[in-house]
């Protein structure tokens, strides 16, 4: 079980590793598949933590791809398949 030290410890890593995710993504698929991406949040983008260095990082990453991002933030910690549809 991680401590709350450890994950704090890992949240670049985890910011990190969704940018390499899309970037891994995007090289499978050729561009005119890919025009949107989404990053889903429990808590909203800009507190400070691991939710804002997921969202600057999906963010960054559609910039540099050219594709449109959608954000869905504060979506809690339930189920969020509603959304995903």
């Amino acid at each position: 079980m991680f401590t709350k030290r450890d994950i704090t410890r890992f949240r670049p890593l985890m910011a990190a590793a969704a940018v390499a995710t899309v970037l891994a993504f995007s090289a499978t698929a050729n561009a005119a598949e890919v025009k949107k991406i989404a990053v889903l949040t429990p808590e909203q983008g800009t507190d400070f933590g691991w939710n804002q260095q997921g969202v600057d990082a999906a963010k960054k990453a559609a910039k540099q791809l050219g594709l449109q991002i959608e954000v869905a933030e504060g979506l809690g910690y339930g189920d969020v398949r509603p959304v995903m549809r």
